[in-house]
């Protein structure tokens, strides 16, 4: 259009969305997929996510799986700081496993489940959320900035195995902070970079045994017909970290970048 100034000089609206799309996927097996995805600007707001659901029958028996991501991403520009937040979602409210088959069994029916396995109803279901928060700031005008972030995250874990059933619940946090400054010594420019990390994660596992299928009381299942029996292992894990680092990376002519650093936990 004659006059009209170029793409990149129009005004924007104040929620310009720069892409989005929606896709819907099936196959053999009962295969079926849902991705929709949107990203775009309002003034100095940025932002993407997506979020995709699948689901299948599996090409084998007892081998249905249901699962659901999501991930979310904002960034906000303040001078000259940018603020970050992201957040991930993972939800398989249940997948089963059909176990592994022997030779003959295979060759008489590769679809087939383990008996065994099928009886015990092996399978597994898990949920993880994530969330996390950051800023950098530029410092110095010469390319050094500074920066932080911080992070927390849940995992809960359900998965009966043949002889036992496992639950994990999983707390875990942390954050770093770190600056990096360009110094020129000896006609070469470093990027000397120091901060330190620190994170913390705190693990509950519990075991019972798995009474599914015992049509008879054993010393483990006293009461069939209940999928947990006798508790096997009530376990409490707690791992704190942290770790001061320092790094120096200088590039010698345009193919070569040599990096030395150092880190202490």
């Amino acid at each position: 259009m004659p006059g009209a100034p170029p793409a990149s000089e129009r005004k924007r609206t104040p929620c310009d969305i720069r892409s989005s799309h929606f896709l819907t996927l099936g196959g053999s097996d009962g295969l079926r997929r849902w991705v929709g995805a949107l990203g775009g600007s309002a003034g100095r707001l940025g932002y993407q996510g997506d979020v995709a659901h699948t689901e299948s029958d599996g090409y084998r028996d007892y081998a249905t799986q249901r699962s659901t991501t999501g991930f979310g991403r904002a960034t906000l520009k303040a001078g000259a700081t940018t603020f970050g937040a992201q957040a991930i979602v993972y939800d398989s409210p249940y997948a089963e496993d059909p176990g592994a088959l022997t030779a003959t069994q295979l060759d008489t029916n590769p679809r087939m489940a383990d008996p065994l396995w099928v009886a015990r109803r092996v399978r597994k279901s898990a949920r993880q959320n994530q969330v996390g928060l950051s800023a950098t700031r530029a410092v110095g005008g010469g390319g050094g900035d500074v920066s932080a972030n911080v992070y927390g995250g849940t995992r809960s874990l359900f998965n009966a195995r043949p002889t036992f059933v496992i639950d994990l619940d999983r707390t875990s946090y942390g954050g770093s902070v770190r600056g990096t400054r360009p110094v020129r010594v000896g006609g070469l420019t470093h990027r000397l970079s120091a901060g330190v990390d620190a994170q913390h994660q705190a693990d509950d596992r519990r075991n019972d045994a798995n009474c599914n299928g015992v049509k008879t009381p054993t010393a483990n299942c006293a009461t069939p017909g209940v999928e947990r029996g006798v508790r096997l292992l009530d376990q409490t894990e707690r791992v704190t970290s942290v770790g001061p680092f320092a790094r120096d990376e200088v590039d010698v002519g345009d193919r070569y970048r040599f990096t030395v650093g150092a880190r202490g936990d």
